[in-house]
């Protein structure tokens, strides 16, 4: 989604504040770390964002159920923030990455 919606093309629907699609120049990160024990995976770029009052929680978009899946999954949590494009984070616990031996597996 960040390729397919990070920046606009010119006269795209995005220019006017609806969901556009990537045009030359695209800003996409990816990044993972682990601070304080918990492991956070971004997604950022460099698009116009989501509209301020959309609810992640309601809308039905195969990207963003995905998002909450996996966060589910992970037993983690998901945030976003939109200051000059997209930023999604997912946080989680690498505990949740143990198999039934109780050893970790590679994030």
């Amino acid at each position: 989604n960040a390729f397919k919606y990070g920046v606009s093309k010119p006269g795209s629907p995005s220019a006017r504040g609806d969901v556009g699609r990537a045009g030359p120049g695209c800003d996409v990160r990816v990044e993972i770390g682990r601070v304080d024990g918990v492991v956070r995976v971004a997604v950022l770029d460099s698009g116009p964002g989501l509209s301020p009052n959309i609810d992640l929680q309601r809308v039905s978009s195969i990207g963003l159920q995905i998002i909450r899946l996996l966060t589910r999954q992970l037993r983690g949590t998901f945030a976003y923030d939109s200051d000059g494009g997209s930023r999604f984070v997912v946080a989680f616990a690498p505990e949740v990455l143990a198999d039934d031996n109780g050893s970790e597996q590679p994030a």
